[in-house]
């Protein structure tokens, strides 16, 4: 304490040395650091607050039908299947592979996983004479290009080091429980570019499709089929965890609605499982890692298999989630009989157009060909439709005009015998379109033509850089081509010129 008061008295002797202005300079600085401290604090608390006013209130499961938060608590003791368990009775975990150990393909079907917002996914392990981190297999979690690959591996712990933990958050007030949802099984996955429309269809919705088919269906092909059809595997009790660093909030919306919730899922994990209450540990009878890297282009392992009819449930899963029962109905039946006229007095041809890169440049003489043939169209804008809206949109589309580009992937809705013309920005050129169409031919038959920009003409004048992205370029579409497409096709009369 003296030597507190020693430095007190020397401080004031050393300010009573200064002149007046120098003084009053001092305590100025001293109210502006503190001024500074004080507002900072304020930002601080302002911005936590317009958290809340820009992304809204914490939203309970039953809101969440085409809420952007998924910011909300999840209690899996509420589930109709949970019994509450100590982690000593809980069976030692046991798995199979599916196929060679590190092959791409090789899936992962194991029992008695758990998980929780402080340890991830892991197995307990009660005999801590013979334990390993390490004592599931790394298994490929994505369906994509082998650069994309991605092999996820659970940790293990000792059922000791579980207890103790627990009993640390016992210590800091948090009650702890382990629930086991007895009947439910959990597949784990990866999505790759989870908000680009087309890849989260090609790399997420058509394995997961196929993958809960093959999982939850009858092994006799005949009965299989119906049970697809009738997407049978939307009744069992099924849980989703995201697995891999592609997929943060931003990216995991399509169309600003989340199209994994046509899944029906009972929960889906994201956000490193902090919809978790803290001290909660769920645990799963059973857990499938993998997605048998299945996609419908040549850099997977395999393409979605017809006798699984991927293409069929998915696009009849994501109609019904979006589309009135009575509008899914009336275009099931028009498929059946051909869909080779208009169902209705919607137009049956959409012309996409894009505000940004690959733009339609003359799309004023495209509309005057639709026109001249006398066909009825529409001109679009995908920025304002959510996935809901382009599903429906698409589903009573029979020829398509765009870019190569996002709005190609609507290819999943249209119905038989229809058309698809992708225009190629000049020096570009991108099979990706046309391998999905030849995997789905067996199930669907759409015709693909592509018309080719093929030299500087049919773009900007501002990108004609050899630089420049060739993808984004905007594009000319020959309109001498795209009659005779549309003639060639069926679409269009000469005499209405």
């Amino acid at each position: 304490m003296s030597s507190i008061l020693h430095a007190l008295r020397r401080l004031g002797t050393a300010l009573s040395k200064l002149s007046l202005s120098r003084r009053l300079y001092l305590v100025l600085l001293v109210l502006v650091i503190v001024t500074l401290i004080l507002v900072g604090r304020l930002i601080l608390h302002g911005l936590a607050n317009l958290g809340t006013l820009v992304f809204g209130p914490r939203l309970e499961p039953a809101d969440m039908a085409g809420s952007h938060s998924l910011f909300y608590e999840f209690d899996p003791a509420t589930r109709p299947d949970a019994v509450e368990m100590i982690p000593l009775n809980l069976p030692q975990t046991k798995f199979e592979l599916t196929g060679p150990y590190g092959a791409r393909d090789t899936m992962l079907i194991t029992n008695h996983v758990c998980l929780n917002r402080h340890m991830g996914l892991f197995q307990l392990k009660h005999n801590s004479e013979m334990f390993d981190r390490a004592t599931l297999p790394a298994v490929n979690v994505r369906a994509s290009d082998a650069e994309f690959d991605w092999y996820y591996q659970g940790k293990a712990y000792t059922s000791e080091e579980f207890i103790e933990r627990q009993h640390d958050f016992e210590r800091d007030g948090y009650s702890t429980k382990m629930i086991v949802l007895r009947n439910t099984t959990l597949f784990a996955a990866s999505p790759i570019y989870a908000g680009h429309f087309s890849h989260f269809l090609v790399n997420t919705a058509l394995p997961l499709v196929e993958q809960q088919a093959r999982q939850y269906g009858p092994s006799d092909p005949a009965e299989h089929r119906k049970y697809a059809e009738s997407l049978g595997w939307l009744s069992e009790r099924r849980d989703l965890i995201l697995l891999g660093d592609l997929w943060s909030d931003d990216k995991l919306y399509v169309g600003r609605s989340d199209p994994l919730q046509a899944f029906k899922f009972g929960h889906i994990y994201r956000y490193a499982l902090k919809d978790l209450p803290i001290g909660c540990t769920v645990c799963y009878p059973r857990v499938i890692f993998g997605l048998n890297n299945t996609c419908p282009y040549d850099g997977c392992t395999h393409v979605p298999d017809p006798a699984m009819i991927p293409y069929t449930s998915t696009r009849r899963m994501f109609r019904q989630h979006y589309m009135a029962a009575e509008e899914v109905a009336a275009v099931e039946r028009w498929e059946a009989a051909g869909a080779r006229e208009p169902l209705d007095s919607r137009p049956s041809v959409i012309v996409v157009q894009r505000r940004g890169t690959r733009a339609l440049l003359n799309l004023g003489e495209i509309e005057t060909t639709l026109q001249q043939l006398g066909l009825d169209y529409q001109v679009v804008e995908l920025e304002n439709y959510t996935f809901g809206e382009q599903v429906a949109l698409f589903s009573h589309t029979r020829v398509l005009i765009a870019a190569h580009g996002n709005a190609l992937g609507n290819l999943h809705w249209m119905p038989p015998n229809s058309l698809i013309v992708e225009a190629w920005q000049y020096d570009w050129e991108s099979y990706w379109f046309g391998h999905i169409l030849d995997v789905m031919r067996p199930e669907r038959n759409i015709t693909h033509h592509v018309i080719a920009c093929k030299d500087f003409s049919c773009t900007r004048e501002s990108e004609r850089d050899p630089n420049y992205n060739s993808k984004d370029r905007a594009v000319a579409i020959d309109v001498k081509q795209l009659r005779s497409v549309l003639l060639e096709n069926g679409f269009g009369h000469k005499g209405s010129e």
